[in-house]
């Protein structure tokens, strides 16, 4: 089962009973699920997500689950390839056994491609909603486009055969890390650099430093093509989507609302290129460009995110 950690988040008091009673037989997804980018983890989006709790109408209470993906974090890899389909099996694995319902996916990057195809294969009833940051349902290697750098000059394909490569024998701390790692990629900065490095983690002082990811395996689904976007795994005959025997994009479709933000000097979502892949399978998404951000506008613009995010949340 995948790792995951649980927010309970608390509006303000009610102003009344009467207006308790309302707030509590409101009808809104039942809980929030917020799935990280590569080469973050459960608490990529922690402090996101904390930050609602200010903005949350009187007497509402919100769960909130911050998962790790497969091979991130508390989750170990797969034995089988590293997909996006398979990511997105194993969430909702975690949302049944949860006893969840009319949920709310919450998904950055990669993270975000896991939930959209979540939604799409999801049981009638599962998922209720689906907010989307910085990332489109398209295979970016099938794209005429190189892949974006996503550190340094390096695609995020050369950054995790760098990180694999990186022999992590004998050294003491994640700064003699970023040391050997810009020695040998030298275009790296000390402001990515130390980003990518807090996946390190020491178990015991002075020992030996651990990824808290599966880089090995992770390099080798980037550069097999496996980790990159495709249909849900196999329709459901109880799915929300409107799906055949056939696995082809017009196969599938989630009918809820859907919240997609770009980031305005991001390159991951195109408009002009993916706005018609987006709608085929979701009619009813709204993208919203973020101003004066890349691909992590929730870090960049957080409270912009934040209002739009709850109004979204409580209003659909």
């Amino acid at each position: 089962m995948l790792a995951f950690d649980r927010l309970v988040l608390c509006g303000p008091p009610a102003a009344s009973a009467a207006a308790a009673a309302a707030a509590a037989a409101a009808a809104a997804p039942a809980a929030l699920v917020a799935v990280h980018g590569m080469l973050g983890d459960r608490s990529s989006l922690r402090d996101f997500c904390k930050g609602l709790e200010a903005l949350l109408p009187p007497g509402r209470v919100l769960k909130v689950y911050l998962v790790d993906l497969p091979g991130h974090g508390g989750s170990g890899a797969p034995q089988g390839p590293l997909t996006v389909p398979g990511m997105a099996a194993a969430l909702l694995q975690l949302l049944q056994q949860q006893q969840l319902a009319n949920v709310l996916l919450l998904g950055h990057s990669l993270g975000g491609q896991v939930c959209m195809c979540a939604a799409l294969g999801a049981p009638q009833g599962l998922v209720g909603g689906l907010c989307v940051i910085d990332i489109s349902p398209i295979n970016y290697f099938e794209q005429q486009q190189q892949l974006p750098p996503v550190a340094g000059a390096l695609d995020i394909v050369l950054l995790l055969q760098a990180l694999a490569a990186l022999d992590l024998r004998g050294l003491q701390s994640p700064a003699a890390a970023l040391l050997l790692l810009q020695q040998q990629q030298p275009s790296i900065s000390d402001e990515d650099g130390a980003f990518l490095l807090q996946q390190l983690q020491q178990t015991v002082p002075g020992g030996p430093l651990q990824w808290r990811m599966a880089v090995g395996p992770l390099s080798r689904a980037l550069q097999r093509r496996e980790l990159c976007w495709g249909p849900p795994e196999a329709p459901s005959s109880s799915s929300s989507s409107s799906s055949s025997s056939s696995s082809s994009s017009s196969s599938w479709c989630f009918g809820g609302p859907v919240l997609l933000f770009k980031g305005s000097n991001s390159p991951w979502v195109d408009l002009k290129r993916d706005t018609n892949q987006i709608l085929s399978f979701f009619p009813k998404a709204k993208i919203e460009v973020i101003k004066d951000a890349g691909h992590s506008p929730h870090k960049e613009q957080p409270l912009l995110l934040q209002q739009q995010l709850i109004q979204f949340f409580f209003k659909n």
